[in-house]
């Protein structure tokens, strides 16, 4: 039996073009531009040769241009096709998991090795950030989350731990002594892909509410997938968020448009100029929710509230 061709992944090679002198802040210039185009996994040598990995050719098509228009004048920009060779898995070898205090953070495939030798069940793959604020009488936490992606389906199994972890972790945060406030925001990519998902579930399962006017709201900038949500355990707006205003901005319409598809990118296609622009702005778009803040009517009823006497 003929063995199965090994399937090859798109890539880009950079290289310094020769007889440029040796810019010393190209490395980190670098860095920056790969930091904004999503790329998987880069290898390669500081200062002379890299290598971006890909997991689809459009993706490695926009980024050559984003590059070349970027870091041209010092770097030769080449597509190029690489056999599988587990290359992923090679790069991916020597991130492993971080223990900090008593909380650990690793990727999903170093979840149970610690540099301790800890173990654990769960670790995020991407740190939760929470910090708190006040807006007029309006006291309250946001906690930000990027949930795994993954594999490209509903409910991946370290998704759903992750939006199982995070609201439980919440709800005991708001219960500690020394808690901010009793009123939680959660919000962040999710990678949701249908509200019947149990990864969204999760989430209302532990009373946190979805405004109804963005309950299900796709967000992605092809608007297919609810992927970014904003949700609320919070008593002192709850009642507000059936009727609250609240939405996407599709900021395509305003920048970026189609309509200026020949302007940016005269010589590719619609399809790829669609991609091309996410990494001017994003895939996602921002997800905004109108709340009154100003309690002072109410505080003032309920003190002059006349108790009976007797």
């Amino acid at each position: 039996m003929a063995n199965r061709p090994a399937r090859a992944w798109p890539a880009l090679d950079l290289d310094r073009r020769p007889g440029v002198d040796l810019d010393p802040g190209l490395d980190d210039r670098l860095a920056v531009v790969i930091d904004g185009l999503g790329v998987p996994a880069v290898e390669g040598e500081a200062g002379a040769h890299w290598r971006l990995h890909f997991d689809a050719a459009a993706t490695r098509d926009a980024a050559a241009d984003v590059l070349g228009r970027a870091l041209g004048a010092w770097l030769d920009v080449a597509t190029v096709e690489v056999d599988d060779d587990e290359w992923a898995r090679k790069v991916q070898a020597g991130l492993g998991a971080v223990r900090v205090g008593r909380i650990v953070v690793a990727p999903p495939w170093d979840v149970k090795k610690g540099p301790d030798g800890l173990k654990s069940d769960f670790a995020f793959a991407r740190t939760p950030y929470l910090a708190g604020f006040r807006a007029g009488w309006f006291k309250f936490t946001i906690c930000t989350q990027h949930f795994y992606y993954g594999e490209s389906k509903a409910d991946d199994p370290q998704r759903l731990k992750e939006s199982q972890n995070i609201v439980r972790l919440l709800k005991q945060r708001m219960k500690s002594k020394d808690s901010w406030a009793n009123n939680s925001i959660l919000l962040g990519d999710f990678n949701i892909f249908s509200i019947k998902d149990e990864t969204f579930q999760a989430i209302e399962k532990e009373k946190f509410q979805i405004p109804a006017k963005v309950r299900g709201t796709y967000t992605n900038a092809i608007q297919d997938k609810p992927f970014d949500q904003i949700a609320f355990l919070a008593k002192d707006v709850e009642k507000q968020l059936g009727l609250a205003k609240a939405g996407t901005f599709p900021f395509f319409d305003h920048v970026y448009r189609d309509a200026d598809w020949k302007i940016y990118q005269p010589d590719t296609t619609l399809a790829k100029y669609r991609q091309w622009r996410t990494f001017k702005m994003s895939d996602h778009l921002p997800l905004w929710v109108e709340l009154g803040v100003d309690f002072g009517s109410d505080y003032l009823k309920r003190k002059m509230v006349v108790k009976p006497t007797g």
